[in-house]
């Protein structure tokens, strides 16, 4: 009888053990889901934030490529708005936004991303813009810049989504 009181206890102790154990390891696996999520949506974000630097970067302070790309915008390789740095060109603003949007992103290479563009006057009223989709975005990127656009101070306004 001692011996069977005996191992009635081992076995109790080994399923209090197992379910203890069972419990702290789903724990731990609804804990690291839940981290990994996170970290990935904050390295998704920070990305984003870093092209969306790069592109508004590339539009108020490089020319293009080729340099006079607004002539004949079907072989442009990389959009670029300003005749000085940040002394935006009206020319290539027009063509631009005479430049379909889903090549745009193409050339911009943003192709899981939407975005719009404006250029605003200093009073926040608009000059011109280009806006995509605005579709279930996860997050919104924006960015403003000052710029010189038509011999007048103005912001360009890029937002960058997904």
């Amino acid at each position: 009888m001692k011996q069977d009181k005996k191992s009635q206890i081992v076995m109790i102790d080994l399923m209090m053990a197992m379910f203890i154990f069972i419990v702290l390891l789903t724990a731990i696996m609804l804990f690291w889901n839940r981290y990994t999520l996170t970290a990935n949506k904050q390295i998704e974000y920070e990305e984003a934030q870093f092209m969306a630097y790069q592109i508004s970067d590339l539009l108020v302070k490089a020319k293009g490529k080729p340099l006079d790309w607004e002539k004949n915008f079907s072989n442009v390789h990389v959009i670029g708005l300003a005749s000085s740095d940040r002394i935006i060109s009206t020319s290539k603003v027009t063509a631009f936004l005479n430049i379909s949007y889903n090549n745009s992103k193409k050339i911009l290479n943003i192709p899981y991303y939407d975005f719009s563009f404006q250029i605003k006057d200093l009073g926040g009223n608009n000059i011109t813009a280009l806006y995509g989709k605005k579709a279930g975005e996860d997050f919104i990127i924006s960015l403003r810049r000052y710029v010189l656009y038509e011999n007048e101070k103005a912001i360009m306004e890029l937002k960058l989504w997904k």
